[in-house]
């Protein structure tokens, strides 16, 4: 006689749906971080400064204006012209109180970030700074 064997079967099955919601929002936060980091990261030699002010947190309403060693403007990190600078800025500071940050490169000539602040000023921006690299904790 011939004994039956109670043969159990297990559903082993992983829900994933849940998983790859997770996986998605990661990718999405990753993609936008980024994209916000990609502002400053222009290639751009800092100058030098014996003491100053340690940068806060840039806040949502910052906007970065990369300038290179040859003259080409960068408003975040699109490339713009100056003459196209003032009607940019003036776009964005009628939606927001907009606070700029200028980051220009040590070997450029003065007269070109004293024009991008000159337009800073006809566009009624409040807050202006401009970055540089501390060398007094060397």
């Amino acid at each position: 006689m011939k004994l039956l064997k109670n043969k159990r079967t297990y559903n082993n099955k992983i829900n994933i749906a849940s998983l790859i919601d997770v996986v998605f929002l990661l990718i999405i936060f990753f993609m936008t971080v980024s994209q916000i980091t990609a502002t400053e990261q222009l290639p751009i030699n800092l100058p030098n400064a014996q003491n100053g002010n340690t940068p806060s947190q840039t806040n949502s309403e910052s906007i970065i204006i990369n300038i290179n060693s040859s003259g080409n403007i960068y408003l975040g990190s699109t490339s713009t012209e100056i003459t196209e600078l003032k009607n940019d800025l003036q776009k964005l500071n009628n939606t927001t109180n907009l606070s700029v940050i200028i980051r220009c490169d040590r070997d450029l000539e003065w007269s070109k970030v004293r024009e991008v602040i000159k337009i800073c000023r006809g566009c009624n921006i409040t807050s202006l700074k401009v970055r540089v690299r501390d060398i007094s904790g060397e």
